[in-house]
């Protein structure tokens, strides 16, 4: 369960943590605990581009797991990179986003990911965002 004390302490922590899949295990963590004051520390992780990817792809996931409506616009931002990935971490990091922004689900969802329909979106990224608007488990 989350403790608001803790939950600060952990987020603080990731910044002092050198080993890249020990931050991912904090933000994850952070995640399964509800840890929703929290929010911004991970955001912080999902947003910065010199992270490790697999911290960015914990943190994007969490974003989902904390229902952050406050970061549709980051999530939806990373999920069209998916349209034409330049690098796996471009496709990594957008499946990562399209199954947070299933779960967040705004009014606006099948706007969002219209242009990962088109033809020429990598079928792994089209066949996700098609998922990501049928999925059941959504916030409340």
């Amino acid at each position: 369960p989350a403790d608001p004390a803790v939950d600060q302490s952990v987020a603080a922590a990731i910044d002092f943590e050198p080993m890249p899949e020990v931050r991912a295990a904090m933000v994850r963590t952070l995640a399964a605990r509800g840890a929703t004051g929290a929010r911004e520390a991970v955001a912080e992780r999902a947003r910065d581009t010199r992270e490790a990817l697999e911290v960015r792809v914990a943190a994007v996931q969490a974003l989902g797991e904390l229902c952050d409506r406050g970061e549709v616009q980051l999530l939806t931002d990373l999920a069209l990179r998916g349209r034409a990935p330049l690098s796996e971490a471009d496709r990594k990091l957008a499946i990562a986003a399209l199954g947070s922004l299933a779960r967040v689900a705004p009014d606006d969802l099948a706007t969002r990911l219209a242009p990962l329909a088109a033809e020429g979106v990598p079928p792994d990224v089209r066949d996700t965002a098609s998922r990501a608007q049928k999925a059941k488990e959504r916030c409340r």
